[in-house]
């Protein structure tokens, strides 16, 4: 969608609301006065209030319309809560047309939806029952649950929850499968609520058992998400409770094969044969007392035999059975692991399988895939066959518009990209000219850091200058007429002081420039601003006035470049002022350093000859 075209649609959608009339056809139609009634309208139509405490026009004077303009944008901003960056300028001159075009279309989107009446829509009195029980269940679904016995109390006692076990009506397989646990469910199993021994037990008893169910259930969910899903499930339980029953077995046998129970072809016996064994060793008869009485003293009769039958076993027979038996063991875990071990290269072919038929069809879904896409782009083709010439034309003028287009989107980005560049290049520029500022400032600075440690240095030498005076004038005699000296001294300053006061005009008359200076080229920069803004608008018109516009900024360059010289000539004649000014002192330091070092050599070789003197004396 164009620009054009949106703008199109904004101005469509304040037309129906009847804020602009049909001479607005564009966003370049917009006036300031036009912006502002529309901006006012539009308020009044999203706040639905007849009135606003400004005025329906701009007035007259400068003073009341910015006032006007800024309450206006402050009340966008506060009120509807404008995102964008507003200010009373585009009101009072809409210069921008992107920043009309973002407040024109929050403002629409701000409208208020028309209401359905019932002329518009009739609704049914089900659609009307169903919008009044979504609006309740939602409000329901906002709301934390609570027990409703204690929604309006308030409570002040806290005690201990105690928990009970449960046990519910379930039966695996479904109903009809087993008649024996749905007459014990019907008949004996009490109810859920009667199974707790306290009252109080049974919320806290009922939660912890749907907590149970619920845990074993996402067990189960997880170890079945485990598993490869080309296993059955009803086939995964199947050998998992053959498995678990031949453990049980497995273990039995074991325990009575322990107990000395058993014989070696015990180890052949069923789950189901061991539970009869041992229910038939371990069954206790019921009867009366005395048949009770005669099985204990059988039982204690029992106790005091002696052990005859296991005192005549032989050793050598015991430990060839358990021989044979541990032998069986072995060979039977050895099948076991064999077995295994198939089971698990199977399990891996099985899965490399699964693999690569998975790749397999992936990749026949992609060429159905493509061949769906073929097929389609050709029966479209096929379609459009037997009015071949009519298509044609039509490609041919949807190809012209889309063409059209893209000119006209190539055109409108042009119109976009030449000030975003002109944007660009003053940055860049402004960049430049920032670094520019920055290095100069440097300079001056290292310039200034230098100028102090010379008068440092300047200070420090004046210092050695007038404790030599001092010392001098401490060595004078005190019978010297004082008097011409202080005539000269007063002489002397005399003519500092009308030098210190023709230095305060100078310095007066320096600064008074410097301000006509500085006054003369502000006006020449507004001067400039101004003139270069008035032959820019020109100059979009005249091609002469493009020329002499160009000729204007290329001579304020030339005039700038020139002043820029002459600053730098003038600092540089400073410069050679104040370098002769160091030289001189230099010079006059470096006599005096040397006369020093001269001295100082005369006095070490004075000491160097006297010792040499010594040593010739001692010597002789």
């Amino acid at each position: 969608m164009s620009l054009e075209e949106f703008d199109g649609i904004i101005i469509q959608n304040l037309r129906e609301e009847k804020i602009v009339d049909e001479s607005i056809t564009r966003l370049a139609d917009f006036t300031p006065e036009v912006l502002y009634s529309t901006v006012i309208r539009c308020i009044k139509a999203i706040q639905q209030v007849p009135n606003l405490p400004f005025p329906n026009s701009l007035p007259r004077a400068m003073g009341q319309r910015t006032n006007v303009c800024s309450g206006v944008v402050k009340l966008i901003k506060e009120d509807l809560q404008y995102p964008g960056n507003l200010t009373y300028d585009q009101l009072l001159y809409t210069t921008n047309i992107n920043e009309t075009r973002n407040l024109l279309k929050f403002l629409v989107e701000q409208f208020p939806e028309p209401e359905i009446t019932k002329e518009t829509t009739e609704v049914s009195f089900a659609d009307r029952l169903n919008d009044i029980i979504k609006v309740e269940l939602k409000s329901v679904l906002k709301e934390p649950w609570s027990a409703s016995a204690q929604r309006n109390i308030h409570l002040t006692r806290v005690s201990t929850f105690t928990t009970n076990p449960l046990r519910s009506a379930y039966f695996p397989g479904g109903l009809g499968k087993n008649q024996t646990l749905e007459k014990f469910v019907r008949v004996h199993l009490p109810f859920i609520t009667e199974q707790p021994t306290a009252k109080p037990n049974i919320p806290p008893s009922i939660l912890e058992h749907n907590l149970q169910n619920f845990a074993k259930e996402k067990e189960r969910e997880k170890e079945f998400g485990q598993l490869d899903p080309s296993i059955n499930v009803s086939e995964y339980r199947r050998k998992k409770k053959a498995d678990l029953t031949k453990r049980m077995g497995e273990t039995l046998r074991l325990a009575v094969v322990e107990s000395g129970g058993s014989e070696s072809g015990s180890f052949n016996m069923s789950l189901a044969d061991v539970l009869t064994s041992m229910e038939s060793t371990n069954k206790v008869k019921r009867g009366g007392k005395f048949q009770l009485d005669a099985s204990l003293k059988d039982s204690k009769a029992n106790v005091n035999a002696p052990k005859i039958v296991k005192q005549e076993e032989d050793e050598q027979a015991i430990a060839e059975k358990r021989r044979k038996e541990i032998e069986e063991l072995d060979e039977l875990i050895k099948s076991t692991e064999e077995s295994l071990d198939r089971t698990e290269h199977e399990i891996d072919s099985f899965g490399d399988t699964i693999r690569q038929l998975e790749s397999g069809i992936n990749a026949e879904n992609q060429k159905q895939e493509e061949l769906k896409k073929r097929y389609l782009n050709e029966k479209q083709a096929y379609d459009l066959l037997p009015d071949a010439e009519q298509n044609i034309k039509k490609l041919r003028s949807r190809s012209a518009a889309n063409a059209q287009k893209l000119i006209d989107l190539a055109n409108q980005w042009e119109s976009v990209r030449v000030p975003l560049i002109e944007d660009l290049r003053q940055a860049r520029e402004m960049i430049v000219n920032k670094k520019d500022d920055g290095r100069t400032k440097i300079e001056k600075i290292r310039d200034m850091m230098k100028q102090r440690r010379e008068i440092i240095e300047e200070i420090d030498s004046k210092n050695d200058k007038y404790t030599a005076l001092l010392n001098h004038y401490k060595t004078l005699p005190s019978s010297v007429n004082r008097g011409f000296y202080t005539r000269r001294i007063l002489d002397i300053l005399k003519n500092v002081k009308r030098q210190k006061a023709e230095i305060d005009k100078v310095l007066i008359d320096t600064r008074n420039l410097m301000k006509e200076i500085a006054l003369n080229g502000d006006s020449l920069r507004r001067t400039f601003s101004v003139t270069s803004d008035l032959m820019y608008a020109d100059a979009k018109k005249d091609a002469v006035l493009k020329s002499a516009y160009k000729d204007l900024v290329a001579m304020d360059k030339s005039f700038q470049r020139l002043v820029g010289v002459l600053e730098e000539t003038g600092a540089t004649k400073n410069g050679v002022l104040e370098l002769k000014v160091k030289i001189e002192q230099n010079e006059g330091r470096i006599t005096k350093l040397n006369r020093e070092r001269i001295a100082e050599d005369l006095d070490n070789i004075k000491k160097e000859n006297a010792k040499l003197a010594k040593q010739l004396k001692e010597s002789q």
